[in-house]
């Protein structure tokens, strides 16, 4: 049996745009290849080819936002576009406020779909009905630094919300 996957990714930055304004533009190619006897079929393909760009603008001195998307053609899932929005506001140098809400997007591997092991010490069996799920992230996070000589101290809480959900997008075939 053999599992072949090619992966490659390429981006563009030009952080010195403006004192203001930067930006990010990539792409990300995704290839899987399996097959063998323990393939479903003996032979499956899917391929999930993405072009991403992010922009970090910094409206003023002490706060930065950092827009994002992602636009996603899968061979075998619709997909999506997906955004996400980020944001730091420096009160001073101890004292730093991060945000961010993200959604997300994953759609199952050829293993989780069409592999099938089973012998004396295993009963691995894909499953074709698999969807793939999307997500909402959400994140603030407060941290606070103190410096003592040669110590750093860190406080920072938390707080993040993940929200999953599946069967939104449906395989094509």
């Amino acid at each position: 049996n053999w599992f072949h996957q090619v992966m490659s990714r390429g981006t563009y930055s030009n952080v010195a745009f403006s004192k203001k304004l930067g930006y990010q533009l990539g792409y990300e190619l995704n290839h899987e290849l399996s097959y063998g006897s323990r393939i479903e079929g003996t032979k499956k393909d899917m391929g999930d080819y993405n072009l991403f760009t992010s922009a970090e603008w910094k409206p003023f001195k002490n706060f930065l936002i950092r827009p994002a998307f992602r636009l996603i053609y899968h061979t075998r899932y619709d997909a999506p576009i997906v955004p996400s929005i980020n944001f730091k506001y420096d009160f001073s140098e101890s004292w730093i406020l991060r945000g961010s809400y993200a959604k997300g997007y994953r759609a199952p591997s050829l293993k989780e779909l069409y592999l099938q092991f089973v012998d004396a010490a295993h009963n691995i069996k894909g499953n074709q009905n698999l969807e793939a799920e999307t997500s909402n992230n959400l994140q603030l996070v407060l941290s606070y630094t103190y410096k003592k000589e040669s110590r750093i101290f860190r406080f920072e809480p938390t707080f993040f919300y993940n929200h999953i959900e599946k069967g939104r997008f449906k395989p094509k075939y």
